[in-house]
């Protein structure tokens, strides 16, 4: 297990509207791509919610950048 890996998730997964993300990494960016790795959308956050309503269902994988080019990625289903 990474102990460098910070704590971070998100809720609620799968989500059809409004995701929201917390915990000890804070994200200044994001760049969501589909299973085939194309980017569908890469935005600044100023929050720590984000509305991805416009998405079609399935999988998607949100990669969260910090301040710092730091990453996290997580998988985000659309339904």
């Amino acid at each position: 297990e990474d102990r460098n890996k910070p704590n971070f998730s998100v809720y609620p997964n799968p989500s059809s509207g409004v995701i929201n993300f917390e915990g000890d990494f804070i994200p200044k960016w994001i760049r969501i791509l589909d299973i085939t790795g194309k980017t569908v959308l890469e935005t600044s956050l100023s929050s720590n919610t984000l509305n991805i309503e416009f998405l079609n269902n399935g999988l998607y994988f949100g990669q969260f950048i910090g301040e710092n080019n730091e990453q996290v990625t997580k998988r985000i289903l659309k339904q």
